[in-house]
Formats: C-alpha cells, structure tokens, sequence
C-alpha cells in the first residue's frame, strides 16, 4: 500500500476532478463505512466495509498489509482512526469496482462527499485523522453518525 503522504497527495487529487469530469461520469454521494472482523482460522484480519447504497457500490479493503494489520478489535477505538482512514482512501483510488445485484456501474470516476458509520467513536476519529491528515475538502472531516 501507498505511504500516508502519497495516497493523501493521490486521494485529493481525485477529489479535485469532479469539476473538470462530466456529471454522467461522476458518482458522488454519502458512503457508509464500518471496521469488520473476518474470523475464518487461520486466516483473521480487520477489514473496512463501505456503501453507498442508492448506486449500490461497494468496497471491502482488507487491513491486513501495509502495515495496517490490528490485532483484534481495538479499544479504544480510536486506535484503529489511522488503519481506517488509509483504507477509506485506498478504496477509492485502488479498490474494485463491485456493485450489489441490480445495480450497474455506469459511472468511470467514484468521489465520495460525504461519510457516515455507526460507530460514534469511530466517526470522530476517522474525521479527525483526515484532518490530520490534510485531506480535503474539509467536509469530508464531518464523518456523520448514521442511525
């Protein structure tokens, strides 16, 4: 996986193509993301879930290289904000392009605008990191609670 800065450098740079793409080319929206734990012996790892429903795409990032591997879930879960947030960019810039049934990719460029989890915990500190970070536009640092 990419080191911070150059998935960050590459992650706002898609972010800032949306003015120049046309609009049938872009697919913008709210994703919702959650930290899973996949637990098969012997193979166990975290992995990142996102979904935007109303297109019906979604990413799974396993946060198993890169150096990105949790133990087991972390408390608190702050802990994992760092793991989660790299994951979050990597989906979007590497990630396939999987659809749920029903649903067709028609659009060539996936920018997210928006971001909710369930996690309350979760959502402060992934948006934390992507302040940290630098990530922008700064809405994205505004990871909303979803109910």
């Amino acid at each position: 996986m990419d080191g911070a800065g150059t998935l960050l450098k590459k992650f706002n740079r898609l972010l800032g193509q949306q003015a120049s793409l046309e609009a049938t080319e872009v697919l913008q929206g709210e994703w919702y993301f959650d930290l899973r734990y996949h637990f098969l012996p012997p193979t166990t790892f975290h992995f990142v879930f996102l979904a935007n429903i109303p297109s019906g795409s979604i990413r799974i990032v396993p946060l198993v290289d890169g150096g990105l591997n949790i133990p087991f879930f972390p408390e608190p879960v702050t802990q994992a904000a760092a793991p989660v947030a790299k994951a979050i960019m990597y989906a979007f810039l590497y990630g396939p392009h999987q659809h749920l049934p029903g649903h067709q990719g028609q659009c060539r460029v996936i920018i997210p605008s928006k971001f909710s989890t369930a996690e309350e915990g979760l959502a402060a500190a992934v948006g934390e990191e992507f302040k940290a970070l630098g990530v922008v536009p700064h809405t994205l640092h505004d990871v909303q609670v979803a109910t």
